[in-house]
């Protein structure tokens, strides 16, 4: 993933947006000895020095959680991260077809 990160960081971006619009962060541990590139566009700042990816979301209203509301809430965010998850799974299959071919 972090070649594609390296390759296509405006992918990033967008989804970075994403993650802004409904209140997510990036978070997860990070490595400590990674090499980060000189040239690291900043939309992939937060996501190149992960170990793992998780997304968290802020800014949760109380009111929301304990009503019949948390299921259209869920059901639009779901949806609206989607395309984080089709990033991951693409990256995911790519580097199943490079190993492949080593």
């Amino acid at each position: 993933m972090r070649r594609r990160m390296l390759a296509k960081p405006d992918e990033f971006a967008v989804l970075n947006k994403i993650l802004n619009k409904y209140h997510y962060v990036v978070a997860g541990d990070e490595y400590k000895r990674i090499s980060i590139p000189d040239n690291l566009h900043s939309a992939v700042q937060s996501w190149y020095p992960k170990k793992e990816l998780l997304f968290i979301r802020q800014n949760i209203n109380p009111d929301v959680i304990f009503s019949t509301r948390i299921l259209e809430l869920l059901s639009q965010e779901f949806k609206a991260l989607a395309p984080i998850y089709h990033m991951m799974q693409g990256s995911y299959e790519l580097a199943l077809h490079e190993e492949a071919n080593q």
